[in-house]
């Protein structure tokens, strides 16, 4: 059952919270911060990604790589209808999150040959590694979205958490 409408988070009333109004901006204001970000990392996970797959020497992990760029549209989706919900514009400061990855993608490339299962290794820790952040960070932003007890959102947020996990724990 829904507790909220999708029309907006502001258009709550004290008693939906339990909590005065002020508290109630605050975590509106930190998860719209959080999901900012989120939609940043989400736009430098899609970068690395598609790097590490035109580099990938393996059909199995290239296969993977393409899965997860779809996960990543997905969740790009679903935050674009979280922040629609909000009112909010999905803008905000860019991050150097895939200028970082993107270093130990081409470190990894540079350090090994083409068809080398060390670079497959690489490359599939490095996605390890993503997915990990990505899920952290997608948890904070659950725990915000449960104290606005916003059960629409909560769903996607959990749907963007789980999208890709099943994925990489079967290689």
């Amino acid at each position: 059952m829904m507790t909220k409408t999708s029309q907006s988070f502001l258009s709550t009333t004290n008693e939906d919270f339990d909590c005065d109004r002020n508290e109630y901006n605050d975590f509106f204001y930190l998860l719209v911060d959080d999901l900012k970000q989120l939609y940043w990392f989400e736009k430098s996970f899609l970068k690395v990604v598609t790097r590490m797959k035109k580099a990938s020497g393996s059909t199995t992990l290239n296969n993977l790589f393409a899965d997860y760029l779809i996960s990543i549209n997905l969740s790009l989706e679903r935050l674009e209808q979280i922040f629609i919900f909000s009112g909010e514009l999905p803008g905000g400061n860019k991050n150097n999150l895939d200028e970082e990855f993107l270093n130990d993608v081409n470190n990894i490339l540079i350090e090994t040959k083409e068809d080398d299962s060390l670079r497959n290794e690489g490359l599939f820790l490095v996605l390890k590694k993503l997915d990990e952040l990505k899920s952290n960070f997608y948890q904070k932003a659950i725990t915000l979205a449960t104290g606005l007890d916003n059960d629409e959102v909560i769903s996607l947020l959990v749907e963007n958490k789980c999208s890709v996990l099943p994925a990489i724990n079967h290689l």
